[in-house]
C-alpha cells in the first residue's frame, strides 16, 4: 500500500492552524459559559414629587413651589468570584419658577469592581462608606452629598478582611471635593447580643471614632462617638428603638449636624414614629428638635404612603422652625418600581 507523503512545512502549517482553531474554539466556549453562568441582576424606581413651601412673615407671605424628577438605578454583575456594582441617582430638581437654575445631577453613587477572596474582599472604584451607626442623624460622615442631599461614594481601594468574630477595613480614599486623598483604618468586633467598631481616619486631619448596637431585653441600643482634630470638636449619639405592636419607634439624643441646614453641629433630640396600617398603607411620622445658632430649631414631617403593586403613591406636611422663621409643606408624590 502506498503511504501519503506530507511535506514538513505543510505538516507545520496544518498544526499550527489545527492550534489556532481549538484555541478560538475553547475561548469561545470559556466565554459563552462564563456569560451563561454569570449572574446579572439589577432594580430601580423613578419618582415624581411636587411640593408647595409656605413662609409666612410680618410683611409678606411666600408660596414657592418645587418640582422633583429622580431615578434610582441599582445593577450588579457577578462572575464566580467577580463582581460589578453600578448605582445611578439621577434627578433633576426645579425650585421656583426659574427652569434656568434647575438643577441636574447625573448621580453616580457607586461603580466599582469586587474581587472575594477566602476570607478577604478588595474592591476599587467608586463605593459607598457609611461610618455611622445612628438612626435619626449623622454625627459625622466622609461621604459627599448630591445636589438632591443623597450620600455618595468615594473614589478608592478599599478591602474587607474576615477573621472570625473581627472585621477589619482599611481603605485608600479620594475626596473629589476637597482634592483631597486620605487613609481609613476600621475594626469591627462581634459578641454575643452587640458589636463594637472603631475608626481612625486621616484626611485632611486625624478623626477617631467609635459605634456600636446591641440588644437589651426587647430593645435596640446603639450609639457612636467622634473625635475630629481639625477644628478640635467632639460628636456623637445615642439612641433606642423597638416595637409598639406592630409599629417601630425610634428615639435618639445627639450632637449632629443637619445635611439640610449645614455642617454645623447642634443639639438635638429627635424621634421616629413607623406605622404600618396594613400590607400596603404606612404612616410614617419624624420629629427633631434642638438649639442652633442659639435659638430653637424644630423640624417635623409626616408622611403617608399607598402601595399599589409596583408604584406607590405618597403625600407629605411638614413644619420647619428655624433662625426663628417658621415654614410648612405639603407634597404629592408617585413612585415606580421595576
Amino acid at each position: 500500500m502506498e503511504r501519503l507523503f506530507i511535506p514538513d512545512s505543510k505538516l507545520s502549517r496544518f498544526s499550527v492552524r489545527m492550534k489556532l482553531v481549538v484555541v478560538t474554539c475553547v475561548t469561545v466556549c470559556f466565554l459563552v459559559t462564563s456569560v451563561a453562568l454569570a449572574q446579572f441582576r439589577y432594580k430601580g424606581e423613578v419618582e415624581a414629587v411636587t411640593t408647595v413651601t409656605v413662609r409666612p412673615s410680618t410683611t409678606a407671605t411666600t408660596v414657592t413651589p418645587a418640582w422633583l424628577l429622580r431615578g434610582h438605578v441599582e445593577a450588579d454583575y457577578a462572575l464566580d468570584a467577580l463582581s460589578f456594582r453600578l448605582v445611578l441617582d439621577p434627578a433633576v430638581s426645579i425650585q421656583g419658577n426659574h427652569a434656568s437654575e434647575a438643577l441636574i445631577q447625573a448621580g453616580v453613587t457607586e461603580a466599582y469592581a469586587r474581587y472575594t477572596f477566602a476570607t478577604t474582599d478588595v474592591s476599587a472604584g467608586i463605593e459607598r462608606l457609611p461610618l455611622e451607626t445612628a438612626r435619626l442623624s449623622v454625627p459625622f460622615s466622609i461621604e459627599p452629598r448630591g445636589k438632591a442631599l443623597q450620600p455618595l461614594g468615594l473614589p478608592g481601594v478599599r478591602a474587607s478582611i474576615y477573621l472570625r468574630d473581627w472585621r477589619l477595613r482599611p481603605a485608600f480614599l479620594y475626596d473629589y471635593d476637597a482634592n483631597t486623598a486620605g487613609i481609613l483604618f476600621s475594626a469591627k468586633r462581634t459578641f454575643d447580643t452587640f458589636d463594637l467598631e472603631a475608626h481612625a481616619l486621616y484626611m485632611d486631619g486625624v478623626t477617631f471614632g467609635i459605634g456600636g448596637s446591641g440588644l437589651a431585653n426587647d430593645l435596640v441600643v446603639y450609639g457612636e462617638a467622634w473625635l475630629l482634630t481639625q477644628p478640635l470638636e467632639a460628636r456623637g449619639s445615642i439612641g433606642l428603638n423597638g416595637y409598639w405592636g406592630n409599629n417601630l419607634w425610634t428615639t435618639e439624643l445627639a450632637y449632629a449636624p443637619a445635611a439640610s441646614l449645614s455642617d454645623t453641629a447642634y443639639p438635638q433630640v429627635l424621634a421616629q414614629l413607623s406605622i404600618l396600617h396594613d400590607a400596603t398603607n404606612s404612616t410614617q411620622l419624624n420629629s427633631s428638635l434642638g438649639i442652633y445658632n442659639n435659638s430653637l430649631l424644630t423640624i417635623n414631617t409626616v408622611q403617608y404612603t399607598q402601595a399599589h403593586g409596583d408604584y406607590q403613591l405618597n403625600s407629605s406636611a411638614g413644619f420647619q422652625y428655624v433662625n426663628q422663621s417658621a415654614s410648612v409643606s405639603f407634597g404629592v408624590g408617585v413612585t415606580a418600581f421595576f
